[in-house]
């Protein structure tokens, strides 16, 4: 006897299990945390190295190439890249595996660490931690017009608590300033004793050393920290001022009466503009398993600690938690929307209250039990798996469909509940498990994808999967002894006719569909060779069409938030620029629908700003895509500025990343690969990511230096305080403070005053002359080779696919290939390639697990390939929707292709189960698959319905997340709508030949044996 034979006569113990899973599912629904999209774990490692001061050339040389050729033997990375600005190198190094990010964060730790030993530049390590690509962000506080007190306020209090909160993982702190002691030498004073910048600043050292009463700490991170032990003075200007300073004469002279001090507070990083006023913007990004409402909450709350305690306004901007909630929402609506269809579908096919109840009662039976096991593997609430269990109330639905359509065809013959119940139970028992675990064949090689691409689909197959074997379980063990004791039975039964026989005749469906069912069944059995090599050039051209199409990898939403790259020219002063932020933020205030308005200038380059525009709520204002393009119109009409519209990860729009072994020809591709764009009009505003800022160059006279007997080493020791002039001297101590730095400003460049032998002292202009050039503001390179990106804008309408068809074509015209140039695959783009390569590998597996599973159920390797030979069916039904709206192949629409293989295959197995059963009892092979084509039609066409009702929710595009959930709703219905009816019409042909030839082949090898 069988267990759901079991269950029907005793159900009392599945009714128990299945309950109390179902109630701890409930438990872990509230436990499980929200966010916008699965951990994809930290997919790469980055590191900032900084030695201010030094040129951009010399970063490079003495810094840059040493940490470079340092980490490349790194194992567990892709790649080495490398972006150079002067005093700054940042490491980034993508990971083959999230698994590697602990040992290649070690490893790269322990590297830098030796390399400290082995150059000459003394350099701090910040910033060394694993990052993630898509690392979402939960909220940015704004704090508008600090002043120094609260400065030091953010930076002691606010950050650190911060920090401290369950759930954070970094944080981003822009418009921050840092308090220093500024050190300007007088040169006629110092000329008057005979001394020059250089000995002033030998002199602090050596007033700071250990024999002069101080200790020096030279282990803090490369800096050189002092703490005075007799006398100590505060870390204030006047303190400082009284400090007696010996030089090498013997004179003793306060250092207030050499130089001017003062106490200036440097930006950390960038400046901040919030709608026209100087801010702070602290950006809060969560941990992988951070819960975002939960997080959200704990942040507003000690930003208003904060805020109260210390008397700065603050408040939350960009709340993109409020966004990852109001997504989640959205999508739950969907599932309950789809739900209520599915369970209308039930109805209007079987006109029965009862068996709507009882599929209603399997939807949380199966659901519940499914969400403890996702809590239990620790996956998230997120898009994907929402997505997913949206996806699965279908599936679930289905297996209930098969079995109450099974038992109400039975009760049609006059059978009592209980016989129907048990009859029906017996006889769709194998074609029940076939199905569930023919989707969980084709998920669960897909959800064990190595790498990042696998993060995506683990949550999503996983999920799917557990509902399937969770709805298997409910369904052989649950509905049958519910039905058996409270499924309608029909007021007229149909009274057998030719006893047992009849059991297996249809019942009738509707006449006009059901003649027309049978004429195209009819006429396919006449034409085997036809419909096969019509099947065959389907599946040609499904598969494809799947390979070779691309789009967005994660589709573009409506975040509430535009971010634009901006180009200003350089302006003659600090104040100049700033004044024209504030005038550029506040103006953006009054167009419709900007709520806020952020300009973030970076101290390195201070032309190239980000613009941060937030979004009144949805319901308030016009679309994200309109708004754009008012503010595009904005930007345009400003005097020398350029602006460029960048994505959700900080991209542009179109790039392409070129590498090659020469820098100049390198440069000529890239500006000849732009000009080509401008001269096709394919993608407006293009151009190449090439900042040039000014640099002043120092050369020596070698004719000079010998006349007055100056030697190399003087001035190198001058020099080098224009190098390294914002290196601190020291870091003087405060109470429950960082260190102080303490700079030394020499003041300009050619009034440095030099030795010249034993002549009098000596200005460098008389030595030097000016050079002024234009250098890169950056360097970038891509294991080893310099890297070079054209941006550009895409067109109106256009798409990510179509955007690189254009940007390809503008590279083929120039002579990259002579010159070794090379495009690299970014972002998206590469997130992408990976995933299709990984995709192809894991459906190989999928198809070799299924084939297993339906052999071991059916031995008959004719009848596995004809199921097989159905599922591309479903992808090309799928391409055709995502062609005729416009949508590309996205994330979501691969997610939806997967699970339309698992449908297909679900249709296939029904039919041929039946028709194998018919065969085995003596029926005409033509007979039987032509009779369960038809027998079988009314519960795929409801599961089919049934899918195709649990998605219309999502094809509608309401709400928050509605750019996910679209493109997955428009494959799944066009793929299901338009694979049921193939399959209706080839399954029954293909498996009528493969019965055949195995028929004929063994009868060939009966004859070939002899007796």
């Amino acid at each position: 006897m069988t267990l759901a034979l079991r269950a029907i006569r005793r159900p009392c113990l599945p009714l128990l299990a299945i309950g109390l899973c179902s109630l701890m599912g409930v438990l872990a629904l509230g436990q499980m945390p929200l966010r916008h999209l699965p951990d994809i774990g930290h997919d790469m490692v980055e590191a900032r190295l900084t030695a201010p001061g030094l040129t951009l050339s010399d970063t490079d040389l003495l810094l840059a190439r040493p940490a470079e050729d340092s980490v490349t033997a790194i194992a567990g990375i892709t790649s080495v890249g490398v972006t150079v600005t002067p005093g700054a190198v940042t490491l980034s190094l993508p990971l083959a595996d999230p698994g590697f990010a602990d040992t290649v964060t070690t490893d790269l730790r322990d590297r830098l660490a030796a390399l400290h030993g082995s150059i000459d530049v003394a350099f701090d390590v910040t910033n060394l931690a694993p990052r993630s690509s898509r690392q979402s962000l939960a909220a940015r506080i704004a704090l508008t017009a600090p002043d120094a007190a609260g400065m030091e306020a953010i930076h002691d209090r606010l950050l650190p608590a911060l920090h401290r909160l369950p759930g954070v993982d970094r944080l981003q702190a822009d418009g921050l300033t840092l308090p220093e002691l500024i050190l300007t030498p007088h040169p006629a004073r110092l000329a008057e004793l005979g001394l020059t910048q250089a000995d002033l600043a030998a002199a602090l050292q050596d007033r700071l050393a250990p024999a002069g009463g101080g200790r020096i700490d030279s282990a803090t991170e490369g800096t050189l920290s002092i703490a005075l032990i007799e006398p100590q003075p505060d870390a204030t200007p006047e303190a400082l001022g009284r400090l007696p300073v010996t030089f090498p004469t013997g004179a003793t002279i306060a250092l207030a009466d050499l130089a001017e001090i003062r106490l200036a507070h440097r930006p950390d990083s960038s400046r901040v503009r919030l709608d026209g006023m100087p801010a702070v913007l602290i950006a809060v990004h969560p941990q992988p398993r951070a819960d975002l409402p939960d997080l959200l909450q704990r942040v507003e709350t000690t930003a208003a600690n904060f805020s109260r305690d210390h008397g700065i306004a603050t408040r939350l901007i960009d709340r993109r938690a409020d966004s990852v909630i109001a997504q989640a929402r959205a999508t739950t609506f969907a599932l309950l929307e789809g739900a209520l269809l599915v369970l209308a579908v039930v109805w209007a096919a079987l006109r029965s209250w009862r068996s709507v109840a009882l599929a209603m009662i399997v939807l949380p039976l199966s659901l519940l039990p499914a969400l403890l096991a996702m809590q239990t593997l620790g996956f998230s609430l997120n898009i994907i798996t929402l997505m997913a269990l949206t996806l699965a109330t279908g599936i679930v639905v289905d297996d209930a469909i098969v079995e109450v359509e099974n038992i109400h065809r039975h009760l049609a013959l006059g059978q009592s509940r209980w016989q129907a119940t048990l009859a029906a139970t017996r006889r769709i028992g194998r074609a029940v498990i076939a199905t569930t675990l023919a989707i969980v064949a084709v998920f669960l090689p897909v959800a064990l994808i190595p790498g990042m691409a696998g993060r995506y689909f683990l949550e999503f197959g996983g999920t799917i999967a557990i509902a399937a074997l969770a709805s298997l379980a409910v369904v052989r063990l649950v509905l049958p002894p519910l039905a058996a004791r409270w499924i309608d039975t029909p007021a007229r039964p149909v009274t057998p006719t030719t006893g047992a026989a009849n059991l297996t005749l249809p019942p009738p469906p509707p006449p006009r569909l059901a003649r027309a069912h049978t004429r195209a069944l009819t006429l396919s059995f006449r034409h085997p060779l036809l419909v096969m090599l019509a099947t065959v050039a389907l599946i040609t051209l499904s598969v494809t069409a799947v390979f070779r199409a691309e789009g967005d990898f994660i589709p573009a939403e409506d975040t509430g938030r535009l971010t634009f790259a901006l180009e200003l020219p350089r302006a003659d002063d600090a104040a100049t620029a700033e004044s024209r932020l504030a005038t550029l933020t506040r103006n953006l205030l009054a167009l419709d629908g900007i709520r806020h308005a952020a300009a973030i200038r970076p101290e390195e380059d201070p032309t190239r700003l980000r613009l941060i525009l937030d979004l009144a709520p949805r319901g308030d204002r016009a679309p994200a895509t309109q708004i754009m393009a008012d503010v595009q119109a904005f930007l345009a009409a400003e005097p020398d500025l350029r602006a460029r519209p960048l994505g959700e990860t900080g991209r542009p729009q179109a790039e392409l990343l070129l590498t090659g072994p020469d820098p100049v020809a390198l440069d000529r591709i890239a500006a000849d690969t732009a000009a080509a764009l401008h001269r096709s009009g394919a993608l407006p505003n293009a151009a190449v990511d090439r900042a040039l800022i000014p640099e002043q160059r120092l050369i020596l006279d070698p004719a000079a230096t010998d006349a007055l007997s100056l030697s190399r080493d003087e001035a190198d020791r001058s020099l080098a305080l224009l190098t390294r002039s914002s290196a601190p001297l020291a870091r003087l101590p405060q109470l429950g403070r960082a260190g102080l730095p303490l700079i030394l400003d020499p003041g300009p460049a050619r009034s440095l005053l030099l030795h010249a032998g034993d002549g009098p002292l000596l200005p460098l202009a008389a030595v030097t002359r000016v050079e002024l050039a234009l250098i890169p503001a950056r360097l970038d390179r891509q294991d080893g080779q310099p890297v070079l990106r054209v941006m550009a804008d895409r067109a109106a309408g256009q798409d990510a696919a179509e955007a690189r068809a254009a940007l390809t074509a503008a590279l083929a015209t120039t002579e990259a290939a002579a010159f070794g140039i090379q495009p690299l695959a970014t972002g998206d783009a590469a997130q992408r390639g990976d995933l299709m390569q990984a995709l192809k590998t894991a459906l190989a597996s999928a198809l070799l697990l299924l084939a297993a599973v339906l052999f071991a159920l059916y031995r008959s390797v004719g009848q596995v390939l004809v199921i097989l030979l159905t599922l591309p069916l479903a992808l090309g039904g799928a391409m055709m929707g995502l062609a005729a709206t416009g949508q590309g192949l996205s994330l979501p629409a691969i997610l939806a292709m997967l699970l339309l293989l698992g449908i297909v295959a679900k249709n296939a197995i029904l039919i041929v189960d039946e028709g194998l059963s018919r065969i085995a009892r003596g029926e005409d092979a033509a007979a039987a698959l032509l009779t369960a084509a038809r027998l079988r039609a009314r519960p795929v066409l409801m599961t089919s319905a049934a899918i195709i009702g649990g998605m219309l929710p999502s094809l509608a595009g309401w709400g928050e997340g509605a750019g996910f959930r679209q493109p997955l709703a428009i494959a799944v219905i066009s793929g299901t709508a338009l694979s049921t009816l193939l399959s209706l019409l080839i399954v029954p042909v293909l498996s009528l030949q493969a019965h055949r030839a195995g028929a004929a082949l063994s009868t060939r090898l009966r004859r070939a044996v002899p007796a």
